[in-house]
């Protein structure tokens, strides 16, 4: 075991509601700081321990998992819980790779999960609708407001924004309806990606 000499961090606990484990250890890693990370899957039954040393991902264990592996293992997870130790000594370096390309795959991983996500969910949603229904037929002003909340519910604002502007050319003096496409405009205008860029859209 080497002993750790590095600004440690004062002990600290939280859950993965309230701080993404990703966003905390880049954190750390921005101001080169040092500590031992104790992570928790209650529902799982599992757990880990991740050691920055000044900023940089050092030793990572999750279960029989070692090293990178399990660093992006853990970083993945939604539920949990931690504890943010200071470093008393360490164990043997077992990441090579820098953290932020590490969580530069992580984040690719999440994005990756997160379309695979909505894409199944968006799917589920279409199945409800007859797919021979003509647009004269589906013209139902409280069917389409149904059907926009639910892609707003999954983050697929590209669909949501589609009903909603079906349902606004039905009933143009809805505020409430207004005030929900002007929310979603904003959304996709600061979030929506298509094809690696981002795109203003009018309606």
């Amino acid at each position: 075991m080497a002993e750790a000499t590095s600004k440690n961090l004062q002990q600290f606990y939280g859950t993965l509601f309230d701080i993404d484990i990703f966003d905390l250890i880049q954190f750390f890693s921005s101001f080169k700081y040092s500590a031992l990370i104790s992570l928790y899957f209650d529902d799982l039954n599992k757990h880990g321990q991740i050691f920055i040393l000044k900023g940089e991902a050092y030793n990572a264990v999750f279960e029989e998992l070692n090293g990178e592996r399990a660093f992006v293992e853990m970083l993945l997870a939604k539920t949990g819980r931690f504890n943010v130790d200071p470093i008393t000594s360490l164990p043997t370096k077992n990441i090579n790779k820098p953290t932020m390309n590490l969580l530069l795959e992580i984040a690719k991983k999440k994005d990756e999960m997160q379309i695979e996500k909505i894409s199944k969910e968006s799917q589920n949603i279409s199945e409800t609708i007859t797919p021979d229904l003509s647009i004269k037929e589906l013209i139902n002003f409280s069917e389409l407001l149904e059907v926009g909340a639910k892609f707003i519910a999954i983050g697929d604002y590209i669909n949501a924004e589609l009903a909603l502007k079906l349902a606004y050319i039905i009933n143009p003096s809805n505020k409430k309806l207004c005030e929900d496409l002007t929310m979603l405009q904003s959304k996709i205008n600061r979030h929506i990606t298509v094809d690696g860029f981002k795109g203003k859209r009018e309606w």
